[in-house]
């Protein structure tokens, strides 16, 4: 049993280091609003049913 709690904490972790989605979503909207092309980020708007801008 020791074996397996020390695999779960491992585990456990490496899961809080990696941090969360929305960190994540927060960096990529920071990169777009600072290096984003108008004309990409309109395209991918209008795939995904999200306007620009």
């Amino acid at each position: 049993m020791g074996m397996a709690k020390a695999s779960a904490d491992e585990w456990r972790n490496h899961v809080r280091a990696c941090g969360s989605v929305e960190r994540d979503r927060e960096a990529l909207a920071r990169l777009i609003e600072y290096n984003g092309d108008p004309f990409e980020i309109e395209l991918t708007g209008a795939r995904s049913g999200i306007r620009a801008g």
